[in-house]
């Protein structure tokens, strides 16, 4: 029989999943050339059993509480929320395998449709349809898979046009990095109005207990 502290681990680490059951809100940008060939994906999952730095845990679970947003959307209308298609952290499977994590959100509008900055700033090129701007200090955004309007060290303005989005591609891949690292986009008092009422679909939970402790595993799925 398992003792009384045997039994409240297992609780707390129950309780540790309910909380870490979100997108993670840090992505290492040294990871961006893999994520780059990885392919779209349209449903978000989160792995419980990923490396410690890649979960952060809320305070509420399926509910990210909204307040004040730092900048508004990059399509229009800036103020309405619109549909997100991929999520920051998404494991993604890539050419020959290879396999990575989205380092944005993908957020969807028609082939043609309107990319605006999110923020003024100087304009970089990663490639043909993919640009950053730099906006502060080690602060930046990216805008991937959108034929630019806009040219190298470009200085633009809040809301000014960027280009639109490619044939093809039904969305606008939009990240944003500060120092070294890609932060989410939708986390609260970041890009705005956002809200997720809808909790996600954990389809399996097991803990395996380890003479360290428990190691926690998780199936758990969102809709988009």
């Amino acid at each position: 029989m398992a003792t009384n502290s045997h039994l409240r681990s297992s609780a707390a680490a129950v309780s540790l999943v309910a909380a870490a059951l979100l997108a993670a809100q840090v992505r290492p940008a040294a990871a961006q050339q893999q994520q780059q060939q990885s392919t779209c994906s349209g449903a978000r999952t989160v792995l419980a059993a990923s490396t410690p730095s890649a979960l952060h845990a809320v305070q509420t679970l399926g509910h990210l509480p909204s307040s004040t947003p730092a900048y508004g959307w990059p399509v229009k209308p800036f103020g309405r929320q619109h549909p997100v298609r991929a999520f920051l952290n998404d494991p993604r499977i890539g050419r020959n395998g290879v396999i990575s994590f989205h380092f944005g959100i993908d957020v969807a509008a028609p082939d043609g449709t309107a990319v605006y900055a999110v923020e003024g700033g100087t304009v970089f090129f990663d490639s043909a349809e993919a640009i950053a701007v730099k906006v502060g200090p080690g602060h930046e955004f990216g805008y991937w898979h959108i034929d630019p309007a806009v040219k190298p060290h470009q200085v633009v303005r809040r809301h000014q046009l960027l280009g639109r989005v490619g044939r093809g591609w039904g969305h606008v891949h939009f990240a944003e990095r500060v120092g070294t690292s890609y932060v989410n986009p939708l986390r609260p008092g970041g890009l705005g109005p956002y809200t997720d009422p809808l909790a996600p679909d954990v389809a399996e939970v097991s803990l395996v207990h380890l003479r360290t402790g428990v190691e926690i595993l998780a199936n758990v799925y969102d809709t988009t």
